[in-house]
């Protein structure tokens, strides 16, 4: 990796050798394996891999919105989370890691999730912890909020609109998330007059909607009727993640 101390600017070199470090580290990929041969039987899906792809079974499809150059052993479908691309009940273990908290209304998004897992497959969710990332400080996402948005039909005008019902849960992120981290893409994301452009975030998909503890995310898949059958508060080698996974139950 040293041609990267040499070619890149020092704020983007030291998020690409962060990452880069993060998915090579030993607890990591020991964690890793064993997860893949406990739970990872069958046909799988991943959505929103990344470069780094979670699961190592071949017979696992990965979705993606951005998938032209993606080039490895596994198959790609081009969707978005609440709006998967195949028929009920395809898979037997689903597997995301850092996306839900990009999706406006969870339980759509988990609804989704369910209806293309059969019925005794596993959802296996890895996502930031509120209190160990740069979100820490902001408001939590509780059940009832997903509730009100999910009956609701919750948009991103929520969010952006100076009169919308979450427009200072967007106004907490700038202030919390984004003024002191100085995030690469913010210079991006301002308009001309060095106003914020909240669309701009969305779209390309740096706000996070939604923050939580592993409590919560418990809370929404008992919601939804799944049997949780594993908590871990950090996951190994990445002490920013937790991970809940559960049994569907149709």
């Amino acid at each position: 990796m040293n041609f990267l101390k040499k070619i890149l600017p020092n704020k983007l070199k030291q998020i690409i050798l962060k990452v880069l470090n993060e998915h090579n580290h030993p607890k990591l990929k020991l964690f890793k394996h064993y997860i893949n041969k406990k739970y990872f039987t069958g046909n799988g899906l991943e959505i929103g891999p990344g470069d780094f792809p979670f699961s190592s079974s071949k017979n696992t499809i990965l979705l993606d919105k951005y998938t032209e150059s993606r080039k490895n052993q596994f198959k790609y479908l081009s969707g978005d989370a609440d709006d998967i691309p195949v028929n009920d009940s395809e898979f037997d273990f689903l597997v995301t890691a850092h996306c839900l908290e990009h999706c406006i209304n969870p339980i759509k998004t988990i609804n989704e999730f369910i209806r293309v897992t059969k019925n005794g497959g596993i959802i296996f969710i890895m996502l930031p912890h509120c209190e160990r990332t740069f979100d820490k400080g902001r408001e939590i996402s509780k059940l009832d909020k997903h509730i009100y948005d999910f009956e609701n039909d919750v948009n991103e005008n929520d969010y952006i609109k100076r009169e919308g019902r979450y427009s200072h849960l967007m106004d907490e992120f700038l202030k919390i998330t984004c003024d002191p981290y100085n995030h690469p893409w913010e210079k991006d994301a301002k308009n001309g007059d060095g106003t914020w452009n909240k669309k701009w975030i969305i779209d390309n998909g740096c706000f996070h909607f939604h923050v939580w503890t592993q409590d919560q995310i418990v809370s929404l898949l008992k919601y939804l009727s799944c049997k949780i059958f594993l908590v871990i508060d950090k996951m190994p080698g990445r002490d920013d993640t937790f991970i809940v996974a559960a049994e569907v139950s149709k």
